[in-house]
């Protein structure tokens, strides 16, 4: 019974110090997140499937994913109402580093089939902390969306 203890204590700290790193990349540097919106708004706001990410477009499934700050380009997919002919479009994203960024479609009506990807909202990252680069400047950079 000890032994079953003392490893599920060990478990939990290696979860610990996962979670506390979590905000840095393999480089050591902070991280910018871009996820799948999936709760529920408007009755014109849907889901946005990521189904490209700087070209690369073999996913796992996931909703969420960890990007260096800066420029990306997103593929997305809609979920909404109808299958639109144009059912998927190409998304320009500024990410600032420490931030998540969460993903949607607004549709025109709740019926249409014309939409635009949006960035339905923006948080912070717990426990990431961005260091100002070297000439004093922040290092964050600003955020858009474009097409």
């Amino acid at each position: 019974m000890a032994f079953v203890v003392k490893a599920i204590f060990a478990s939990v700290g290696l979860m610990v110090i996962l979670l506390q790193a979590s905000c840095v990349l393999v480089s050591g540097r902070p991280y910018a997140e871009i996820r799948q919106w999936t709760g529920h708004g408007a009755l014109s706001t849907y889901q946005a499937a990521i189904i490209g990410l700087d070209g690369k477009m073999k996913f796992d499934g996931r909703q969420a994913y960890q990007v260096e700050p800066g420029q990306h380009v997103l593929l997305l997919a809609t979920s909404g109402p109808t299958r639109p002919k144009d059912a998927t479009k190409a998304v320009n994203l500024v990410v600032q580093a420490c931030r998540s960024y969460l993903i949607a479609a607004e549709h025109a009506c709740s019926s249409c089939d014309e939409w635009e990807p949006i960035v339905h909202s923006v948080r912070d990252i717990s426990g990431c902390e961005v260091e100002p680069a070297d000439d004093g400047k922040s290092a964050d950079t600003p955020t858009g969306v474009g097409t």
